[in-house]
């Protein structure tokens, strides 16, 4: 107890004292999708109302997804089919990035047996939302090999969209990942696995560049805005609740689109 309550006075005493939140330009940032694209297309519809009232400056707010677009709900493919055309409209500027799960599709297209884990963890709703057959972890090589392949052709161009995902994206002071970013590192310098995994330091030692990391990955029950944090998970798989962080200049709110929930269950993987 002694030690804990004397490492949390030296991280208060050593922490910087941060900048308030600001964006160079509009921004939305919308949390794990996981595949509810019940909840994904009103909840963009109603940032585009909301963009739609604010004071023009000059250029498309951004929308920004911290990644794990794909998994756990049935909805995958009707996920990619709508970001990829979210991402032709004029209004907005999109940004999409990886998250885990969407590295380990892409782990289990290039080497299905090796990436068998991913359909234990997400994996097999998603190659069920393009139409393949039953498969599960437990497959037999020549079965998962089969899947691989038909869930690669049924894929087409949204294997493209998904290999295209970017790392993180930087406005103002606020750095966008999945999972978090290395406390000590600057976004150019993170590894993919810190920015999609997370690592420990993240909740534990205070950034010092002034940035405000924007992350998804955790789920928590409302968003949360601190000690330089911003999570904006919100657990859409299970609570049906899909959130989308907003910051304009200085001012920081959110919105949020709710649909049915679903039960828990045991093995699920962030």
């Amino acid at each position: 107890m002694l030690g804990e309550f004397l490492n949390s006075r030296l991280f208060r005493r050593s922490a910087p004292e941060l900048p308030p939140i600001e964006a160079e330009s509009p921004i939305y940032v919308i949390g794990d999708v996981h595949g509810r694209d019940d909840v994904l297309v009103p909840l963009v519809d109603q940032i585009m109302q909301d963009a739609a009232s604010q004071p023009s400056t000059g250029a498309p707010p951004q929308l920004v997804f911290v990644g794990d677009m794909v998994d756990r709900g049935p909805g995958t493919r009707g996920v990619i089919e709508f970001l990829m055309a979210v991402q032709d409209w004029p209004e907005l500027e999109t940004h999409f990035l990886v998250g885990n799960h969407e590295l380990m599709m892409l782990q289990f297209i290039n080497d299905p047996v090796m990436g068998r884990r991913w359909l234990r963890y997400g994996g097999y709703e998603t190659v069920q939302s393009y139409d393949i057959g039953r498969v599960g972890d437990l497959s037999d090589e020549h079965e998962l090999r089969r899947v691989a392949e038909a869930f690669q052709l049924a894929l087409g161009p949204h294997l493209a969209f998904v290999e295209d995902l970017k790392p993180w994206h930087l406005n103002g002071n606020l750095l966008i990942t999945h999972a978090g970013a290395d406390p000590g590192l600057s976004p150019a310098q993170q590894t993919i696995d810190a920015l999609v995994w997370g690592v420990p330091s993240f909740y534990q030692r205070a950034r010092t560049d002034g940035l405000w990391v924007v992350h998804g990955h955790t789920i928590v029950e409302q968003p949360l805005v601190r000690d330089g944090r911003i999570s904006v998970d919100t657990g859409a798989y299970q609570s049906g609740t899909l959130t989308a962080l907003k910051v304009y200049g200085t001012e920081v709110s959110f919105l949020s689109e709710t649909g049915p929930a679903v039960p828990e269950f045991d093995d699920y993987l962030d």
